[in-house]
C-alpha cells in the first residue's frame, strides 16, 4: 500500500496539546480522532499570515479566530516549507478543526487512508 498523498482522506491521531485543546473546548471527546483531507506535503509552502492559509501561493482557508462560544483557536503565522515528514490537513468546511488552527502534522500521526466506497462529489 501507498501512504498518504495529497486529496487523500486520513485518519489523523491530533498532536497531544491540539488534543488537550480540543477536548477541554468540547470539539472532540478524548482520545477520538479525525478524518482530514491532506492538503500539502513535504516540499509544499504553506503560509498563515493573519487569518489567510495560503499552500503554494494559493489562498485554501480563512481561519476564525475564536470558536462560537468565543474561545481563542491556537493560531501560528509563517510560512515554511513541509518536511518530508509533514502533513498539512484541511476539513472541507470552513468551520473545520484542522492545520488552519494547529499546523502540519508528522506523517507517524496518520493511522490510516480512507479510501470512501460512496460520496456525494462529482
Amino acid at each position: 500500500t501507498r501512504g498518504p498523498g495529497t486529496g487523500d482522506l486520513v485518519v489523523v491521531r491530533l498532536p497531544p496539546t491540539v488534543q488537550q485543546f480540543a477536548v477541554a473546548q468540547g470539539i472532540l471527546a478524548p482520545g477520538s480522532t479525525v478524518l482530514k483531507r491532506v492538503a500539502a506535503m513535504g516540499g509544499d509552502r504553506v503560509c498563515r499570515v493573519d487569518r489567510t492559509v495560503t499552500i503554494n501561493g494559493r489562498l485554501v482557508a480563512i481561519a476564525r479566530l475564536r470558536d462560537r462560544n468565543g474561545i481563542a483557536f491556537p493560531s501560528w503565522t509563517e510560512c515554511l516549507r513541509l518536511r518530508s515528514h509533514e502533513l498539512f490537513v484541511l476539513g472541507r468546511s470552513s468551520g473545520s478543526f484542522d492545520s488552519r488552527y494547529f499546523g502540519a502534522v508528522d506523517r507517524a500521526a496518520i493511522m490510516a487512508v480512507a479510501r470512501p466506497i460512496w460520496t456525494f462529489e462529482n
